[in-house]
């Protein structure tokens, strides 16, 4: 069998691996299907795609695509990232005594920051998105950079320092993650702070392939976080698993982490119990038996119902390329979020919801193509005061 090197330890493991595909997408591969391969090492529990999506369209999708737009371009706002914020700083603030400056690499609209600087911290950050530095500017006082880290570090290099060095759900979507901590740690005069998706969680997710996305390209354990760092002269302060107290949400539970630079002290080596290959192939087991649950659903679309499909993020696209949805009689794809507009999906400009659509008979069956929000959305359709019938076709309520 075909070898590949593990990306952090270096050691040489057969390929095998899992394969998920996605059609469709909006961030340089549109109308076509990308298979995403993805391996896990024994020896160090990292999980890695092999064949990630080109550096450049991701840059240009983080750039354009921003999911952390603010509430003044994308006209709503989102409390909970407000209160993810909250639960940051206090997990800061209660290991971190010592720090007067912070740099947040992947800063989104300056609110996390804008916390810090409420507090006297001196304060900058680094976000691909044009639109949220206008924002932080704008709302917050705050100065950012509107480019990659990578862009970043090239432009600016090491001429200014900072206490702490904060990313969250950063470090999952880096190609080149250990040239990335390399240039963060040596941005830092102590602190790094570190929140990714947890690997281990994968067996307590309920949507089918859910915790894969095409924008991820690295997926962490503590184990993996700790071999990083350490190989960087960091130890790890302190640690946590966050679980989401709503119920499950996109990103949750997330591995919470703080590390400080150039200390001979680390904390004993835990027993690892499990290998990340292990967790994945019990996940994709489940996934898949799931995941025939919702093609017996769709199978049961005939083909003159004329179709929308409510939702167009990753979830769509691995129906689209997994299912036998794509030969339906798909009429619109619906997407509240307005960055979209103008994008396609299988040709067909991406709209926003109109009732006028259901209300005259343009669509006689709206499939709803999210986990998260399908509850959301089935309350709003229920709401709605249209005498016209119409079906909705829900996967998982």
């Amino acid at each position: 069998m075909e070898k590949t090197i593990c990306p952090l330890c270096g050691n040489k493991i057969e390929r095998g691996g899992v394969e998920i595909e996605y059609a469709s997408l909006l961030n340089g591969k549109n109308e076509r299907v990308y298979k995403q391969h993805i391996c896990s090492c024994p020896c160090c529990n990292m999980v890695w795609v092999t064949n990630p999506i080109e550096k450049e369209s991701l840059d240009t999708y983080y750039k354009e695509m921003s999911k952390y737009e603010a509430a003044k371009y994308v006209g709503k706002s989102d409390s909970s990232k407000l209160k993810m914020f909250l639960r940051q700083k206090k997990f800061v603030d209660e290991y971190v005594k010592d720090y007067d400056s912070i740099l947040e690499i992947g800063a989104a609209t300056g609110e996390n920051l804008s916390l810090y600087k409420d507090d006297g911290k001196k304060v900058l950050g680094i976000e691909p998105s044009g639109n949220n530095k206008r924002y932080a500017a704008e709302e917050y006082g705050i100065e950012m950079f509107d480019m990659t880290f990578e862009e970043y570090y090239e432009a600016v290099g090491e001429q200014e320092k900072y206490d702490l060095v904060f990313f969250s759900h950063v470090l999952e979507h880096i190609v080149e993650f250990e040239e990335f901590i390399k240039r963060a740690v040596a941005l830092s005069n102590k602190y790094m702070f570190v929140e990714v998706p947890f690997i281990e969680s994968m067996g307590e997710r309920m949507e089918p392939y859910g915790l894969f996305t095409d924008e991820h390209v690295n997926y962490f354990s503590i184990s993996s976080l700790e071999f990083l760092f350490h190989k960087n002269n960091c130890s790890l302060v302190k640690y946590k698993i966050e679980r989401n107290e709503g119920g499950e949400s996109p990103g949750y539970p997330t591995l919470v982490s703080l590390w400080i630079k150039n200390e001979s002290e680390m904390l004993e080596n835990r027993n690892i119990i499990y290998t990340a290959g292990d967790i994945i192939e019990k996940y994709m087991n489940n996934s898949a038996i799931e995941f025939k649950k919702i093609e017996t659903i769709i199978d049961t679309i005939s083909s003159d119902e004329r179709l929308a499909i409510w939702g167009t993020g990753a979830h769509t696209s691995r129906l689209l390329a997994m299912t036998n949805l794509a030969s339906k009689n798909i009429i619109k794809f619906y997407d509240s979020d307005i960055k979209k507009k103008d994008k396609t999906m299988l040709g067909k400009k991406i709209q926003p919801f109109d009732v006028a659509d259901v209300q005259d008979g343009t669509i006689d069956t709206i499939l709803i193509s999210t986990y998260s929000s399908e509850k959301t959305i089935a309350n709003y359709i229920d709401n709605l005061n249209v005498a016209k019938k119409f079906k909705v076709i829900k996967l998982y309520s």
